[in-house]
This record gives structure tokens, C-alpha cells and sequence, in this order.
């Protein structure tokens, strides 16, 4: 386990890029629900198969 102060450390002295990720517990966007309705109903075609 890396204390405070080493844990702090890796932000100043990494060489490379670094990105933060944040994801939502839920995804709706009006603009795509059509097309994320017709791809789950699909999905759920083949799955009967």
C-alpha cells in the first residue's frame, strides 16, 4: 500500500500522459435512443436463436 505522500508523488513525476474516466450508472441520450432500442432488439433476436 503506497502512503499519502507516495501516492501524491505519482502525479508530479510521471513521464507520460495521464486521463481521468468517469462513467455515469446510467446512459440516455434522446438523440440516440432509436438507434440504442433497434441494436438492443437486434441483440435480442439472436439471442432467441
Amino acid at each position: 500500500m503506497l502512503s499519502s505522500e507516495e501516492f501524491g508523488r505519482l502525479f508530479v513525476t510521471f513521464e507520460r500522459s495521464a486521463f481521468r474516466l468517469e462513467t455515469l450508472a446510467v446512459y440516455s441520450v434522446e438523440e440516440e435512443r432509436e438507434e440504442f432500442e433497434h441494436q438492443n432488439s437486434i441483440k435480442a433476436t439472436r439471442e432467441q436463436w
